[in-house]
């Protein structure tokens, strides 16, 4: 069967109502994979030669996780603020806020003093990007300090582990087993870094977003699903790198 024929068959099954989605086709396949795309959008990868009814058995028994985390997504790919890299703009690591103090003289390109960013004056994408670059080696040492007691809790051994631009997407465990995480993540909330690690280290013992994954997530978060909730919210007003 191709591309259409499972497109017509999961129409006429109306099992993914409301939601964006496509179906491709691949003879290197031999299992059912579903992609959620930064958009929100589903792809549905189907091995060649597969049943229509065991695409649909598949979507009903993973629609749950599709229509959480399509919702996520969305909730994330919504308009991020832009900055003004002048004084007083607001540029908050781990939930609190600090506000950006331009300096004439200064060696480093960016320092935290207190409640503000000392940053050494410039053209505005110069400085945006030594805060990003802040952020960035800063959310690598907080996580090179969490991480260990994190991964304890969940009984598994912590590998290698990045803080960069991951686009729309707070976190991911990379097929050499790297964990990265967004620079970003680390202007919200503790809670909510944790939520993400957490999220990415369960998957060194459990690749798939199941019951056995859920389970490893809630023994160190119970809350992990309120936690989830506050992460989709809080992540649209996240700064990701915009100037204005």
């Amino acid at each position: 069967m191709n591309e259409a024929g499972y497109i017509r068959a999961v129409v006429a099954a109306s099992v993914l109502p409301g939601l964006n989605w496509g179906v491709r086709v691949s003879g290197r396949r031999s299992t059912i994979g579903l992609t959620v795309e930064p958009d929100g959008g589903v792809t549905i990868a189907v091995p060649q030669g597969c049943a229509p009814e065991e695409v649909i058995r598949t979507l009903q028994g993973k629609l749950p996780w599709i229509v959480r985390t399509t919702r996520r997504q969305e909730e994330i790919a919504a308009d991020h603020p832009t900055k003004e890299i002048v004084n007083g703009e607001n540029f908050p690591y781990l939930g609190r806020s600090r506000q950006l103090t331009l300096v004439e003289a200064q060696q480093e390109a960016i320092r935290l003093v207190g409640d503000r960013f000392l940053a050494a004056e410039g053209p505005p994408k110069r400085v945006a990007e030594a805060l990003i670059e802040w952020y960035q080696q800063a959310g690598s040492e907080w996580m090179a300090e969490r991480a260990p007691h994190l991964a304890r809790r969940l009984g598994v051994d912590v590998g290698s582990m990045t803080v960069c631009d991951l686009d729309r997407k707070w976190g991911v465990r990379r097929p050499d087993g790297e964990i990265a995480l967004h620079w970003a993540l680390f202007q919200m909330p503790t809670r909510l870094a944790d939520l993400v690690a957490v999220h990415e280290l369960a998957h060194i013992a459990e690749p798939r977003h199941g019951p056995e994954f859920l389970r490893l997530v809630a023994q160190v978060l119970p809350d992990h699903r309120e936690r989830s909730e506050e992460l989709a919210r809080f992540g649209r007003t996240v700064w990701i790198g915009a100037i204005g």
